[in-house]
């Protein structure tokens, strides 16, 4: 994946992410989230928000269109390697 701030390359990390903890999310304490951990990133999904942390740090966000208070927030950087590594073992054990 590219590291820029393109619509492009927002969009891989968010199907990445989704496709993530669809495979390997837990249901949060709290039921209203999705979440896994791996390594240094967290990943979770709320009704209306999928996030991404890397050592402790918001690095990824998307909301539903309709949500005034925040922002999508993007911030490339080394964490997108390990996102695709994940992302990509699930592709790989699909088709074996």
């Amino acid at each position: 994946m590219k590291k820029d701030l393109s619509e492009e390359s927002f969009k891989a990390i968010e199907d990445a992410a989704k496709r993530i903890l669809d495979v390997y999310g837990k249901q949060a304490v709290d039921a209203a989230r999705v979440e896994y951990q791996a390594g240094d990133l967290i990943f979770t999904r709320g009704a209306h928000s999928t996030r991404i942390f890397h050592e402790g740090n918001e690095v990824f966000r998307t909301l539903s269109a309709w949500s005034s208070t925040e922002k999508p927030f993007f911030n490339p950087y080394d964490w997108i390697d390990e996102v695709e590594r994940i992302a990509q073992s699930i592709q790989e054990a699909k088709s074996e």
